[in-house]
This record gives C-alpha cells, structure tokens and sequence, in this order.
C-alpha cells in the first residue's frame, strides 16, 4: 500500500503544481517577466492539452458506440454517454525535460471533449470543429490575460486542417 500511496502522491503533486500554476497566471495582477513567462508557457501547453482532450473524446465516443451496439444486441442497458470529469482537467504531455502535466478548468475541458465527440458523430465538418474549438481557445486566452502580449493565440486542432489539407488517405512523406 505504502509503494501505491508513493505513486499516486507524485501524481497528486504534479497536479496540484500544474493548477497551482494555472491559477498563479489567471489570478496574479501585473506584468513581471516571470508571469509573462507563466502565462505564456501556460498558453502553449493549454494548446497541446486541448488537442488530447478533443482526441480522448473522439476515441471514448467510438468505444461507446460499439458498447452501445453490443449491449442493445444483448438485450443489456446501454452505458451513458461518455463525458467530461476532473480527470480530463489533468493532461500529460512529454517535453524535453520529461513529462509536464498540464491543467484545463472543468468548463473548457467539458467544451473541448463536447466539442470531440460531436467531430466524431460527424455532427460538425472540420471548419465548424475549428471555428468552435478557436472560440473556445480564445475563451481561455483572455481567461490568462494573453490580449496583453504580443503572443500568438492559443491554435488548437491544427491536426485537423494539416489532415484536410492532405485528405485522411494520401500516403504523405517529406521530401
């Protein structure tokens, strides 16, 4: 139990400090280097989070569907309709440092895996998913004051325009 506690408390940590930083940047006044830093920093990593959020719930619909499917087959309740947790607030992605858990408050989370699995039902194109999912990142910009900077917004989704471009079946290889 000890050697379990140990791991789980490292996750804990790594979340607590990734929305410890989170708030530090939405809630501090200011504009030293060092926030700007922050702000920034959490600004391109919220971009590669969202990016897994909105692929998680591409793949948990999917799964779903064939649940759905089996369970009506079998005669058996289907499950609910996947959604959003706290869990998907926390995101990991590999730096060149190691792994950096990232943090996205519940609200966009829950819009970004929305937004997925509407994608994924086909209820929406790749234009509506980027248009809504810019919406969404803009949201979040100005929730960490980046209209203060001469930065770039957030540009989540842009793995789908790439697969636009070069259509889902083209064998593409660098020159």
């Amino acid at each position: 139990m000890g050697l379990l506690s140990w791991f789980d408390g490292g996750k804990t940590k790594e979340r607590d400090t990734a929305k410890s930083g989170f708030d530090k940047a939405v809630s501090s006044s200011g504009d030293s280097k060092e926030l700007r830093a922050l702000r920034i920093r959490i600004a391109l990593r919220s971009k590669t989070a969202l990016d897994i959020i909105f692929r998680a719930a591409m793949r948990a619909i999917a799964r779903h569907e064939e649940e759905v499917m089996i369970a009506t087959a079998g005669g058996e309740v289907p499950p609910p309709t996947p959604t959003a947790d706290n869990e998907t607030c926390f995101q990991t992605m590999a730096t060149v440092n190691g792994p950096v858990t990232i943090y996205i408050p519940l609200e966009f989370a829950s819009r970004f895996f929305e937004l997925g699995i509407r994608y994924q039902q086909k209820e929406i194109d790749t234009h509506e998913a980027l248009a809504e999912g810019q919406e969404i990142a803009n949201e979040l910009g100005t929730l960490l004051n980046l209209d203060q900077y001469m930065v770039q917004p957030i540009t989540p989704l842009e793995f789908l325009l790439a697969q636009n471009i070069i259509g889902p079946n083209v064998n593409y290889k660098r020159p």
